[in-house]
């Protein structure tokens, strides 16, 4: 697929049979992205279980049939969201697919109820900076030790007034 070229993608809620498919796209994406540890089947089951995690996957139409482009988890906090995983599979990438995830994060942001999203990220993960900002989140805070010796960047998205 060539970079740039918008794919348009339908989001839904994660089920269990998509974990294998969520741990492939972990695996390809992790080849590429060094900095990446990919989870077992057992870390999606262990963040699912907790009540307030939320999986959204984003299928593409790949050659006639619904695929797995990437996916999100986000955990629901008393004011706020957190996005703990964001995953695009790299055949896909630069296609919107993490766009049009974090869009459907963003859009439930209100004054009445999450008023901000946060998400930490690894100083190596440069493009995933850049990416957020070009987005409209802003960074807030350094995490030092964030995973492992690498310190991490936390970015938050919210109304503005």
């Amino acid at each position: 697929m060539e970079p740039g070229v918008w794919l348009p993608c339908s989001i839904r809620w994660m089920i269990t049979t998509d974990l294998p498919a969520c741990q492939q796209i972990e695996r390809d994406a992790a080849d590429e992205d060094n900095y990446l540890e990919p989870w077992a089947i057992k870390d999606f089951v262990e963040q699912l279980e907790n009540i307030n995690c939320i999986g959204q996957i984003a299928e593409v139409t790949q050659d006639g049939n619904q695929v797995i482009g990437g996916f999100m988890l986000f955990e629901r906090e008393r004011a706020r969201l957190v996005l703990t995983r964001l995953t695009v599979h790299p055949a896909v990438r630069r296609a919107g697919i993490a766009s049009q995830l974090l869009a459907y994060l963003v859009s439930k942001i209100s004054p009445n109820r999450y008023r901000e999203a946060i998400c930490d990220v690894s100083e190596r993960s440069l493009d995933l900076q850049m990416f957020l900002k070009t987005l409209g989140w802003t960074a807030t805070k350094v995490l030092g030790r964030y995973k492992g010796d690498d310190d991490g960047i936390r970015f938050k998205f919210w109304l503005q007034e």
